[in-house]
């Protein structure tokens, strides 16, 4: 299955070629004056055929769009080196997460976690789950049984909580303790189950 980036870029290509045909038959369509009626009937035809392919794209870009700009992303996973940020849903609002650090805890981790707010809002109380364990091979994981259950019974998880506020444009670092585990026990990292008690404006 296509992702959505390349379903759009996919369409917008067609549109391209769409808009294109268009202009194309147009203009023969005006400089076909002193050809049959037969040509021109049959440009016609084309010209109309072409209009409905162009509409139909263009409802199709807008809706895949809309559907694009408003899904919820429930989880984010990140490895030891992954530190691009991701989009994470919340009740109030998309957050972005990075994942910044990584420190040696006691028989477990620190996790550093950076949560960008992009809205307007103050977001206070945001809770979730982080799920650990080791790095996954999908395709193993989705292939091999034996291997999915190693994995499984690997992963560990618990919830957590932000004490601080996460204040509006601007990036708040929070710190996520877990254990224990070993090196090779969090090679995958996975967020999850993001709420938030409440918010408030700025005055």
């Amino acid at each position: 299955m296509m992702s959505k980036d390349k379903i759009v870029l996919y369409i917008a290509l067609l549109l391209s070629f769409a808009a294109f045909s268009v202009s194309y038959l147009r203009s023969a369509a005006v400089g076909g004056g002193t050809n049959l009626k037969e040509e021109i009937a049959e440009l016609s035809a084309r010209l109309n055929k072409v209009d409905d392919q162009y509409k139909a794209l263009s409802k199709a870009v807008l809706s895949l769009s809309f559907d694009y700009y408003t899904s919820r992303n429930t989880t984010a996973s990140f490895s030891p080196t992954d530190t691009r940020f991701q989009l994470l849903s919340s009740p109030y609002g998309n957050l972005l997460v990075s994942l910044t650090n990584i420190k040696k805890y006691g028989d477990g981790y620190k996790l550093i976690f950076s949560f960008g707010n992009p809205t307007s809002l103050i977001i206070e109380g945001v809770k979730g789950s982080v799920k650990w364990g080791p790095k996954i091979d999908w395709t193993r994981y989705y292939s091999d049984k034996a291997y999915k259950s190693n994995i499984d019974q690997n992963t560990q998880s618990k919830n957590f909580a932000i004490l601080q506020d996460l204040y509006p444009g601007s990036w708040n670092q929070e710190a996520v303790v877990i254990g224990p585990a070993t090196e090779e026990e969090i090679g995958n990292i996975v967020l999850s189950n993001i709420s938030a008690d409440s918010v408030k404006m700025h005055r």
